[in-house]
């Protein structure tokens, strides 16, 4: 195995990881194993991973595991009528059909083809490996920080109270973990705060419906008034999730690392255990969308279409307007179709290529295989569709808006598409198809004096310059 150590790349907090979904396709630790590459940290599916050669990689399975039956005495669950939350005919924000379970294992393949699966606690796997492995796992993916960035929150103010805030000389010191509550009695090991004055780890909020922590934290400030506690498992070299109790808000604590580095707390070598509030928005939301998506066809007849050609992309957040564009573009236009599958770049930076994952888009949205199944067949907590994840992110690349998380107007989307389609014509002449997106705009100009008439035809893709009488 020493051989391969040199098929080990750099990994650091800023290192793209992509590790929910093959490069080249589609498929996710769901659909088989996937196979993060140690060279540059891109996943891999089974097929494309024996493409990439000899090599040490993270291979990943996830599971299904349907929760068990409760046996609830009372009324049955009631039809979302209402878009709201936590009300009567509202969103339950906590319903889930199955869990998931992840394993990890390290997967080798040597330079003769043969490839060996070794256990992450196996005593003989060097130390490196080991250590990659784990920064792998426990890292968000390129995928998680970008939707984390974008996510249209609250834009968090700077504390009043970080330059003069009071830190107690009590002689506390945090581990690094495991944490627990310190009050009592209470044996919360998730959702805790270190109050930034005293050091105190205290369990967070309660929420509505009864999950979260006991309150003690907000207990805490009402008795001591100490107002600023981080989020433990949050912090990382970027920052953490601070809340101000007096301010009653999320804010930025400018001078994080000293308060942290007063109770032994090293910020720059810390790493995230725990989600973020702002993931934790995120997930809730997503659960939310599955079920409103439900409402807007609901009482309707519909018969399943499924199999070549109707291939659903999943809206992966206010993505409906990206998605009715690419539909069209790649199942209505044949020339660009054509163009894209007939051309395959292979000198490239696969997951931030435009032209590779259009030409992966059109492929699959043409041969979907097990992306596009008759819903009978979908088994419990896989989905039917594909997200396309890396073709967003590329085409929302440098743009405010469409890199947002923010709904969009759909024909803005398909001129900026253009924009990127001719962008590759030039630089790639056998990408020409934009040709079959344009129309000739005629211009008619009489003269009143002598009746005279003169035509000007131009080519334009300009649609607001067309005027289309209504009947």
């Amino acid at each position: 195995m020493d051989e391969l150590l040199h098929c080990i790349g750099p990994l650091t907090h800023s290192t793209k990881i992509y590790k929910d979904q093959c490069v080249q396709c589609f498929n996710t630790p769901l659909h088989a194993p996937l196979y993060v590459d140690f060279r540059n940290y891109w996943g891999y599916c089974n097929d494309h991973t024996a493409k990439q050669g000899s090599g040490v990689y993270l291979k990943h399975i996830r599971e299904v595991k349907e929760k068990p039956e409760q046996d609830d005495v009372g009324p049955p669950a009631t039809k979302i009528t209402r878009l709201a939350i936590g009300v009567e005919g509202g969103f339950d924000a906590d319903k889930s059909q199955v869990d998931y379970e992840d394993k990890y294992s390290v997967h080798v393949r040597l330079s003769d083809g043969s490839t060996q699966d070794i256990e992450l606690e196996c005593a003989s796997l060097p130390d490196i490996i080991k250590q990659t492995a784990d920064k792998v796992i426990a890292f968000s993916s390129a995928g998680q920080l970008e939707e984390s960035s974008q996510w249209e929150g609250d834009i968090r103010k700077n504390s009043k109270h970080s330059d003069n805030l009071q830190q107690l000389d009590n002689g506390v010191k945090v581990p690094p973990g495991p944490w627990k509550c310190s009050t009592d009695a209470c044996d919360k090991t998730e959702n805790l705060w270190m109050n930034l004055t005293s050091g105190a780890i205290l369990c967070g909020r309660r929420y509505y419906d009864g999950t979260g922590g006991n309150n003690h934290a907000p207990d805490y400030y009402d008795v001591t008034k100490y107002p600023l506690a981080v989020k433990l498992g949050t912090i990382t070299p970027q920052g953490a999730d601070v809340y101000s109790y007096d301010e009653d808000d999320m804010v930025v604590d400018t001078q994080l690392p000293k308060h942290l580095k007063h109770f032994g707390i090293d910020m720059m070598a810390c790493q995230q255990t725990d989600k973020t509030m702002n993931e934790l928005e995120i997930a809730a939301n997503m659960n939310l969308k599955l079920e409103y998506d439900n409402i807007l066809e609901a009482g309707v007849a519909l018969k399943p279409v499924f199999g070549p050609g109707y291939l659903g992309y999943i809206n992966m957040g206010n993505t409906c307007y990206m998605n009715s564009v690419l539909q069209v573009l790649v199942n209505c236009v044949t020339k660009v179709a054509n163009k894209y599958l007939a051309y395959e770049n292979k000198d490239c930076q696969v997951p931030a290529d435009f032209s590779r994952q259009l030409r992966t888009l059109i492929h699959y949205t043409q041969n979907p295989g097990r992306y596009s199944l008759d819903p009978e067949d979908v088994k419990p907590g896989h989905e039917n569709g594909i997200r396309p994840r890396l073709l967003k992110s590329i085409i929302g690349q440098g743009h405010s808006e469409f890199s947002s998380t923010r709904q969009q107007d759909a024909y803005e989307y398909y001129l900026h598409i253009l924009s990127l389609l001719e962008k590759e014509e030039r630089k790639t002449p056998a990408l020409q198809c934009t040709e079959e997106l344009c129309f000739e705009l005629e211009e008619r100009i009489q003269c009143n004096a002598s009746q005279q008439v003169q035509y000007k035809k131009e080519k334009s893709t300009d649609c607001d310059s067309a005027l289309i009488p209504l009947l």
